[in-house]
């Protein structure tokens, strides 16, 4: 996937925590996601799943230059639904999470603890 989309990098993912939460910013993909197609989900072991499909800073178009100097476009392929995957340190409570995603296009969540364990 990589290889036919070089303008994607690897998501970055940056995990904080302290005494009662969780707090991971992720930039999904090295550039931009498309809000409409994102889904999100938390599990109480702390798993996170992030899909969604990435704005190629281009938009999937490639410009090449023949021989003779004249311009040619050549439309890239979308790349397609992308997943990050990775798992908090403990458990958490899915349903006490915030979620923002800032203007320069990272993710910004905010998770409690679970005070129960795995549930």
């Amino acid at each position: 996937m990589a290889d036919d989309h070089p303008e994607l990098k690897p998501a970055v993912v940056d995990i904080g925590a302290n005494e009662i939460a969780y707090i991971f910013r992720v930039l999904p993909f090295g550039n931009r996601i498309n809000r409409s197609n994102l889904k999100f989900v938390i599990r109480f072991d702390g798993t996170v799943c992030i899909q969604g499909v990435p704005i190629t800073t281009d938009s999937a178009a490639s410009m090449q230059y023949s021989s003779d100097g004249h311009q040619i476009f050549q439309q890239l392929s979308s790349p397609g639904l992308i997943t990050v995957l990775f798992t908090l340190p403990g458990p958490v409570d899915p349903h006490m999470a915030k979620l923002a995603i800032r203007s320069d296009g990272i993710l910004e969540v905010v998770v409690l603890k679970s005070k129960k364990g795995l549930m």
